[in-house]
């Protein structure tokens, strides 16, 4: 038992972790709104556009972090959502390299979860 306890907070971390990389992989594509010539205000605007998809990650990480299962369905939730946004828009492969990891990520934290419930019933 207690070494199923284990591998479920190792699980839990491993989603975690791979979430702020994934949103700090996303988050460099928005550095491209400082090469263009606008004012401040219009930068910041498209800074934050940009950083939608990667405040909408680390949300979720807030809620998976406490509830591992519903953060599992957001994850997927988004990850659905993304590709039926980019569907026809970018290649394929595009929207693999992005979906992909949040793909990975709400199996993770399904499993922690689903971990979490066998090891309460045991």
């Amino acid at each position: 038992m207690k070494n199923s306890i284990h591998h479920t907070g190792v699980i839990t971390w491993i989603a975690r972790i791979l979430t702020f990389l994934f949103a700090g992989f996303l988050s460099i594509f928005s550095l491209d709104v400082f090469s263009e010539a606008k004012g401040i205000l219009d930068t910041a605007i498209d800074l934050f556009m940009h950083m939608i998809p990667s405040i909408l990650l680390l949300l979720a990480l807030i809620i998976a972090w406490r509830w591992e299962r519903i953060g599992s369905m957001i994850y997927f939730g988004l990850g659905i959502f993304y590709i039926f946004e980019t569907w026809g828009k970018i290649h394929w492969s595009g929207i693999a390299l992005i979906a992909s990891p949040v793909f990975i990520i709400a199996i993770l934290f399904a499993v922690s979860g689903f971990q979490k419930i066998k090891i309460k019933q045991d």
